[in-house]
């Protein structure tokens, strides 16, 4: 007889025990694959299993489907313990946001982002870690990130890395006028250099007027 043929009349108590017999190894199930029953058995007992039938499958994307946003939490943070982090990128569209978030802002810590991540990626995951970048808890690169993040974000840290002259031009077109001011008040202070050379389309006219003033008074006083 097929006993997957009977695998929809069994219960979730049934089913669940039978899960477990195959991850253990048992051989009386033999024909039974988990795949097989992962669409009969109850959302609850994938998700505690979730992380051995992962083991036991190898493949995450035949299990998700029958998974919660819990169970997709669980097995990605299983997944970046034990595997590399490009492992993950198919399981975040299963997961909720919250979670998507926590795993990122772990991730820049330990320097292993991808950028397959940030379309999954909340303004708030990524606020996080331009806090973390900017109080030097961990480096990060931020240049394919940009279109990801909120406005206020981009300014905080692109006046940041104006103040160390690091501001690459690639950032000019995310930065609002209100970031370029930000700049053009530190600069005009003579707190630190700033090439505006290229960032005049992006800026507000009243600065680049007030700029421009500025550089003839320079001359004229021989600086």
């Amino acid at each position: 007889m097929n006993l997957n043929k009977m695998l929809m009349f069994l219960d979730d108590d049934e089913l669940r025990q039978v899960a477990q017999k195959i991850i253990d190894g048992s051989e009386e199930y033999s024909g039974i694959t988990l795949t097989s029953l992962l669409p009969f058995m109850d959302e609850d007992d994938v998700d505690d299993l979730i992380v051995d039938i992962y083991h036991k499958v190898g493949n995450p994307e035949a299990i998700l489907p029958f998974a919660s946003e819990d169970g997709a939490a669980r097995l990605a943070w299983e997944l970046i313990e034990k595997e590399p982090p490009q492992m993950i990128t198919g399981v975040l569209p299963f997961m909720d946001e919250d979670d998507v978030d926590k795993l990122f802002i772990t991730l820049a810590e330990r320097g292993m982002v991808i950028e397959e991540m940030y379309p999954f990626v909340s303004e708030d995951g990524f606020h996080e870690v331009v806090e973390g970048y900017l109080k030097g808890r961990f480096d990060f690169d931020f240049s394919s990130a940009l279109p990801f993040m909120d406005d206020d974000d981009i300014d905080d840290l692109f006046v940041a890395l104006a103040q160390k002259g690091a501001a690459p031009a690639e950032m000019y077109p995310f930065v609002s006028e209100d970031g370029f001011h930000k700049v053009l008040k530190g600069y005009l202070a003579g707190q630190y250099d700033f090439d505006f050379d290229e960032a005049y389309p992006y800026m507000d006219e009243d600065d680049i007027r007030k700029l421009f003033r500025n550089e003839i008074g320079k001359r004229r006083s021989g600086h």
